[in-house]
């Protein structure tokens, strides 16, 4: 503990932001290309149908997540790689982002869609609800979109390297020390090492624990070096 292993965390964590940080980017862009394919889809429609008509009708949720999940999965399975070349180690080709593509998509489908569908309600004469559905989606199509996404890049990041951890390896919970950790991550951190397939108190096995969380899963060797 001290100056020294703060030292070392700190360049841990330039470490895997520097890689990750070009891929959360990446996601954004895609999610965004995506976003603005949608809204031209649902305003089509409106030119040729008219606005009295369900969001389903346009696209099922279905559809739309796996529209959103489809086009992260590359991206996300380049950060699981990054993961595992952090420790040192090629992903194994067994190892699987899907379940997090499918996670962001439903995610964010989550909280797109209900705004869409908000747009048709309470229709009065002279509302123009094309106007509404270009103002919903140009609040997604903003750097908004790199706060929601980036939580499910860190999450392929820890899985990654989880999953090159050699089967006898301890892992710590280590915080950011640039920020305040959350009572959640400093409870993971007061855990200790705990052993490899394992969980924090948190029930994750490595971080994010939450949307915000930069924190870090190092081996018992690297926080005892430091």
């Amino acid at each position: 503990e001290g100056p020294a292993a703060d030292e070392e965390l700190l360049t841990l964590l330039e470490r895997r932001d520097g890689a990750i940080e070009p891929i959360e980017v990446r996601v954004a862009r895609r999610l965004k290309r995506v976003l603005a394919d949608e809204q031209g889809l649902v305003l089509d429609r409106i030119r040729r149908d008219g606005d009295r008509l369900e969001l389903d009708e346009v696209i099922t949720l279905d559809a739309q997540v796996a529209a959103y999940a489809t086009v992260v999965i590359d991206d996300l399975s380049a950060a699981a790689e990054e993961g595992a070349a952090f420790e040192g180690a090629a992903l194994p080709t067994s190892a699987s982002v899907d379940a997090l593509a499918e996670e962001l998509g439903r995610t964010l489908a989550g909280v797109v869609r209900p705004r869409v569908e908000r747009c048709f309600d309470g229709i009065d004469e002279g509302t123009d609800v094309s106007d509404r559905l270009r103002s919903t989606y140009r609040e997604w199509k903003t750097d908004r979109l790199v706060e929601t996404t980036r939580h499910i890049v860190l999450a392929a990041f820890g899985q990654g390297q989880v999953a090159v951890h050699p089967a006898d390896a301890r892992l710590r919970w280590v915080p950011d020390p640039t920020g305040s950790a959350c009572p959640d991550c400093e409870d993971d951190a007061l855990a200790g090492p705990v052993p490899r397939g394992s969980t924090f108190p948190t029930g994750h096995a490595h971080p994010p624990a939450h949307p915000g969380c930069r924190c870090l899963v190092v081996t018992e060797r690297v926080a005892a070096s430091a």
